[in-house]
């Protein structure tokens, strides 16, 4: 009898660990609460008009999608979430922020130059700080929900380059329901954002690394230049607006529509790539992979 259990647990155990299976139980029980928390939490502090709940409810909600995730991996899933270890917090999110700062910086810059984007005016620090705070909760959400849970499930189901197309699809087509969102616009993140963040982490297996850069995008166009970011209004120590053509300018939607952003991220993806390559940290599909390689991960 005992042995009949012990199959039957064995069972549904391999049931449980299958990528198909982790993929479907992560979406549900921590992407959909933490994207629950994250709207009605910021929805809610955003209507105390108050900057410091506003940055103290971001920090609160970054601090959830970090916990969540590692409490249910740990205590549900049964392993060690290396990909948010706490001894490569500080390096992984201080140089992800500067390679995001300087990716965003240098599009600016480019696109200053060529007149396809102007700045109006100056904006408040206190507001800048708010979109600061609320770019670093958008970086933890997103990044937890797109890379730590959506590729490494599909990179465990069908290997590193599909989940790389297919996460990166689905971060542009989740763009769709922004303010100002276009079919261009989707692409455009999905061939700059979504292809970038994925590479990332391809290469270093830290999610802290693509919060990192995710962040030090956001804050660069929101926090300093006050673009719009993904369509939305967001005040910072400048102001910014796009002039010219919307292929160029990124258009109402933001600068990270623009060609020139695709451009340039795709030229910083290639490298992660190369990266990850020679590394031999791009996997095959589950049916493929050898036992040492799953071992290796």
């Amino acid at each position: 009898m005992n042995a009949v259990a012990g199959n039957a647990t064995g069972r549904v155990r391999r049931i449980l660990d299958f990528p198909l299976t982790c993929l479907a139980l992560e979406i549900l029980l921590v992407g959909v609460p933490l994207l629950f928390a994250r709207d009605v939490g910021w929805t809610l502090a955003s209507r105390m008009h108050s900057p410091a709940l506003q940055i103290l409810a971001a920090i609160a909600i970054a601090a959830l999608g970090y916990a969540w995730y590692v409490l249910y991996a740990r205590l549900v899933a049964r392993r060690q979430a290396a990909e948010l270890a706490i001894a490569g917090a500080p390096r992984g999110i201080a140089a992800g922020a500067l390679l995001g700062c300087l990716l965003n910086g240098t599009l600016a810059l480019l696109l200053f130059a060529v007149g396809a984007l102007r700045i109006s005016s100056g904006g408040p620090v206190l507001a800048a700080l708010v979109t600061l705070a609320s770019a670093l909760m958008s970086g933890v959400i997103e990044e937890v929900l797109l890379r730590g849970i959506v590729f490494r499930n599909l990179e465990d189901l069908l290997g590193s380059w599909a989940a790389l197309a297919l996460s990166a699809a689905l971060f542009g087509a989740l763009h769709l329901g922004n303010p100002h969102a276009t079919i261009s616009g989707a692409v455009a993140i999905a061939l700059s954002g979504g292809v970038l963040l994925a590479a990332i982490y391809m290469a270093t297996r830290s999610l802290w690394w693509a919060i990192g850069v995710h962040w030090g995008w956001n804050l660069t166009e929101g926090a300093l230049l006050g673009v719009r970011v993904s369509g939305v209004d967001t005040p910072g120590l400048l102001h910014s607006v796009p002039s010219g053509p919307d292929w160029l300018s990124g258009g109402e939607f933001g600068i990270e529509a623009s060609v020139a952003a695709t451009a340039i991220c795709l030229l910083a993806t290639l490298w992660f790539l190369r990266r990850a390559w020679h590394e031999g940290r791009v996997f095959g599909p589950w049916w493929r992979r050898k036992p040492q390689l799953l071992e290796a991960r």
